[in-house]
């Protein structure tokens, strides 16, 4: 077995998908089970819409939001889109990035501008994953 389809295995055993009102919620767990990055996939719409791309403070840093995102997007692999816009200040804890920082991260990803839509960023089929930036 490869590294990388060892490592497929070992994110899929800590991924969980749990369907929600109107798509699905994507988990990330660590070692201990905990939940440590979530995003939720709206369903209802043309092409499946990201409507968050979360993860807990105490494990940023690590990657984890891009393994969670290429898991995701493994799942869609047509075409996702997304709306870039960061959490808002909670509990008066600053937004881990800027609306601009997401963009970035998002474009690395191979998410590129929605020339329909100026408020959304597509990403279809053939784009490369996190493993391929």
């Amino acid at each position: 077995m490869s590294t990388c389809s060892m490592a497929k295995k070992a994110l899929d055993s800590l991924l969980s998908r749990l369907p929600v009102e109107q798509g699905v919620r994507f988990d990330l767990h660590d070692q201990g089970g905990d939940n440590t990055a979530f995003a939720v996939v709206d369903e209802s719409e043309d092409d499946p819409l990201l409507e968050a791309l979360y993860t807990d403070p105490e494990h940023r840093r690590r990657g984890l939001a891009m393994k969670l995102l290429d898991a995701v997007a493994g799942e869609y692999p047509e075409k996702l889109s997304l709306k870039p816009s960061p959490y808002e200040e909670v509990a008066g804890e600053e937004p881990p990035m800027s609306k601009e920082q997401l963009m970035l991260l998002y474009k690395a990803f191979g998410f590129c501008d929605d020339p329909d839509n100026p408020e959304r960023m597509l990403r279809d089929g053939g784009q490369p994953t996190a493993e391929g930036v």
